[in-house]
This record gives structure tokens, sequence and C-alpha cells, in this order.
């Protein structure tokens, strides 16, 4: 046995008695690292030549309906945005946007409870009954869970109530 040459587990061995089963093992821990890595160095801020990319946060859209809309948020609807950022990973809120993992909800505030059109809701929302209110999205946004048991959405709440206020008064904004 060489010594100096080991194999990840502080065993020694020599160059060509490597065992098949363990260079498989390396170079896939290895393979993971790697993965890993650059899973890693995706997330955060990403960075652009003027810093991290806060574009979303300091100039408003080329499009001017969302221009106004940007200018005209209610300092509650602004931090709303800010809260917001947690759902927009399900939901866009553009009008005609897309459905993502949950609805668009562009629009929703007086709209039928589960009725988006495109969007293939759980059977516990689509059999609801009522709108959307304040006060019902309210509830919904402290306890999904409690709201409408049997839905299909992941996101656990927002204890915080202040929370909820803005991220209502920013889905009132922006839907209009």
């Amino acid at each position: 046995m060489q010594p100096g040459i080991f194999d990840g587990y502080g065993h020694g061995h020599s160059i060509g008695d490597e065992d098949p089963a363990m260079m498989v093992h390396g170079q896939t821990a290895r393979a993971l690292v790697i993965l890993l890595a650059a899973i890693a160095g995706g997330c955060g801020p990403q960075q652009t030549a003027n810093g991290p990319d806060n574009a979303a946060q300091e100039t408003p859209p080329n499009n001017s309906r969302t221009a106004t809309l940007w200018n005209d948020l209610s300092p509650l609807a602004e931090q709303g945005r800010d809260v917001y950022a947690r759902c927009s990973s399900c939901h866009a809120i553009a009008p005609g946007g897309a459905h993502g993992i949950g609805p668009n909800l562009h629009g929703i505030m007086g709209a039928r409870i589960g009725a988006q059109d495109g969007y293939v809701y759980s059977s516990a929302l689509a059999r609801a009954d009522g709108v959307w209110t304040e006060e019902l999205l309210d509830s919904w946004l402290e306890k999904p869970r409690d709201s409408f048991p049997g839905h299909k959405m992941a996101f656990g709440g927002l204890p915080n109530p202040d929370d909820r206020a803005a991220v209502i008064a920013y889905i009132e904004a922006a839907g209009r």
C-alpha cells in the first residue's frame, strides 16, 4: 500500500487495487457535492453589474397599467407587495397571467371562490360557496388548513395580522 493515498474513509490503498464499488460511491458523492453547490449558487439575490438584483423593488415595469399601480400603491399595499413575495413562487397576480402551482390571483377579490378560469382547483375549493372578501381572505391566509379542509395549497399560513392585512391590500390593489 502506498502511503498518502486514501479512499475518503481514512483507509489507505495502493494504486491499482481500487474497489469498483468504492469508485462508483466516490464518483456519486462527488457528483452530489457538485450538484448541491450548483443549486446553492442559484439561491439568494442575483448579482448584476450594479449589485443585487432588486429591480422588482426599485423600477416599475414597462407597462402603463402596472406602472400606474406601482406609483399608486398605499403604504400598506407597498408593505403587502414585500410580504406577497412569499406567495409569488406559486401565484401570479397579473392581468391575463398564467397560473402557476396556484391560480393567478389577479381579480380574486369579490370573485367566486375556486372559479379562476383555466385552473384545476381541489374539490374543497371547487365546491365552496361564496366570494373572496377581505374577511374570508384574512381567515384563509391565517390558517389555510382550517378554512377549506382538503385543499391542496402547501402554505402553512401568515400568523401576523399586520402581514395579512398588507397582503390583502396588495392583492386588492394589484388585482384592479
